[in-house]
């Protein structure tokens, strides 16, 4: 006799066997619930919280694009520089430059309409464009610092070197002198030397200029498909 159940030894075997086998059926049964419970949870917070980053990103993509078009808004007045890279109109140089500063694979990433993606392969389009083209303007540069120090001396190589460009996008001799003539005291044979001395490197200078001109048109691209939603290129 079991003094503690008051029942049979026995029986006592066959309750404690029956008691601990339903109370770890009851602990497993409960375990697995809770896991299956707390899975369940976890997917649903998980969706929500998915659900609310996109959002997120969606609205912050949505900015981006208001503050893009901006800077197509500014003035397409050339910026004079002695980097060809940098010799381009204002609203294409700040295009750029705003473009540069985002962050274009997290949106690539968690971005999906077509619309999105079509902007997106645009400024890729754009990037990968200007990666050209700095690399031509690079080589262009040391060619141009090169002559000018041979012609022209050390000095005043930058001012030079503007001109230079200014000459090689085409810019017609009153031009040059009404920015660069207090400077350098540029006349009209002065002006015609220079833009002779493009000779020097005529394969370089026509790269140049159709890399320049692909990257316009590609800028163009973009704005005409952020203005217009319905327009692909």
């Amino acid at each position: 006799m079991n003094k503690w159940l008051g029942i049979p030894d026995t029986k006592a075997v066959d309750f404690n066997i029956s008691f601990w086998s339903g109370l770890s059926s009851g602990l497993i049964s409960g375990l697995v619930t809770g896991i299956i419970a707390g899975i369940a949870i976890w997917i649903i917070q998980e969706k929500v919280q998915g659900s609310q980053a996109k959002k997120e990103t969606e609205k912050e993509f949505a900015i981006f694009i208001q503050k893009l078009k901006q800077k197509f808004l500014l003035s397409n007045e050339l910026i004079m520089s002695y980097d060809g890279s940098e010799y381009l109109p204002q609203n294409a140089r700040s295009v750029l430059e705003f473009i540069n500063e985002q962050p274009l694979s997290y949106w690539e990433e968690k971005l999906d309409e077509n619309q999105q993606k079509e902007i997106l392969r645009s400024i890729n389009t754009l990037l990968n464009v200007e990666i050209e083209f700095k690399h031509i303007s690079n080589s262009l540069n040391i060619k141009i610092i090169d002559l000018l120090v041979k012609s022209k001396g050390p000095h005043f190589l930058k001012q030079y070197s503007t001109v230079f460009y200014a000459l090689i996008n085409d810019a017609d001799n009153t031009f040059v002198k009404d920015w660069f003539g207090r400077q350098l005291s540029l006349n009209d044979n002065q002006i015609d030397e220079l833009r002779e001395q493009q000779n020097e490197f005529t394969d370089l200078i026509t790269q140049y200029k159709d890399s320049r001109s692909l990257l316009l048109s590609s800028s163009d691209a973009l704005k005409t498909l952020i203005t217009n939603p319905n327009t692909s290129i």
